[in-house]
């Protein structure tokens, strides 16, 4: 997928050599990751983005940072 096609407001999924990413823009800088949340395998894509930037998944409400790693897992006391 070229970035100029995705929308910056939503996560895109996109599939590159028959593997299902999804794309986000976080503040500017567009990223890409494996289109499933490890907690319950849900694809982040039906997801959206956090005023911070992160990538929220829709499920249980995961939050994962440009860098791909869990920011956030809203269940936790301090949030993780």
């Amino acid at each position: 997928a070229v970035v100029t096609s995705l929308d910056q407001d939503i996560p895109n999924p996109i599939k590159i050599m028959g593997r299902d990413l999804v794309a986000w823009n976080s503040n500017g800088t567009w990223v890409a990751q494996d289109d499933v949340c490890p907690h319950k395998f849900a694809p982040l894509s039906d997801g959206l983005i956090t005023k911070e930037g992160n990538l929220l998944c829709s499920y249980h409400g995961w939050e994962f940072g440009a860098c791909g790693s869990c920011n956030r897992i809203p269940h936790l006391k301090d949030g993780g």
